[in-house]
């Protein structure tokens, strides 16, 4: 039996996507062929979702019902092509057939800038976005942010390295239910929590 191996829109030194104006379009890409992965003879390697449905992907997480969470960061260093700031998309397939049919927008933030982190525990969504670990609470569960009706807060704050490879990134939760997240060489500072409490990382 063959088992397959999905991947989202393979970026490496490639374009996932082209932006015009504020939101992306579906226009002439390239994309890293399948057929240069060197895989077991029970694995294969397909693409699971690519633009439109998400755009320079730069982390994701699978949530209970396996829709697959995406942070996005268009807005990477000196590109500023999306003004309202970056957004957390929700992936799904709907029909089963192995790929990627359906997206939506969870939440379009102006302070999220290339967030390299992306965590969903529950309905609670938490996003690497130094100076902050910003914690979305999706109250009633529809997987779309409304400010009326769900919690958006700084889970963590005071980190360094704002839009920098080497800072903040998400959280994974261990199996006696702590959370235990990683940062790089320019992400350590005297980070503080939602008490006040601080705390100081460094190397």
């Amino acid at each position: 039996m063959t088992r397959i191996v999905h991947f989202l829109c393979l970026i490496s030194a490639v374009s996932c996507s082209v932006l015009s104006g504020a939101e992306s379009t579906a226009k002439e890409s390239t994309y890293v062929p399948t057929n240069v992965f060197e895989m077991w003879d029970d694995l294969e390697v397909s693409v699971w979702a690519r633009p439109p449905l998400l755009s320079n992907p730069t982390n994701m997480d699978i949530d209970a019902k396996g829709r697959i969470w995406v942070a996005e960061g268009v807005n990477y260093r000196v590109q500023h092509l999306r003004q309202k700031g970056e957004r957390i998309m929700v992936l799904e397939d709907s029909n089963g057939d192995g790929t990627a049919d359906k997206s939506h927008v969870f939440v379009q933030d102006k302070e999220l800038r290339s967030p390299l982190g992306i965590s969903v525990i529950g309905n609670r969504i938490l996003v690497a976005q130094p100076p902050n670990m910003i914690l979305y609470t999706d109250v009633d569960g529809d997987t779309k942010f409304d400010p009326k009706i769900d919690k958006r807060e700084n889970f963590l704050t005071d980190f360094n390295g704002y839009n920098h490879d080497h800072s903040l990134h998400s959280i994974t939760v261990g199996p006696g239910g702590q959370w235990y997240f990683n940062i790089g060489n320019t992400g350590g500072g005297h980070i503080a929590d939602k008490s006040g409490r601080s705390f100081t990382i460094g190397s």
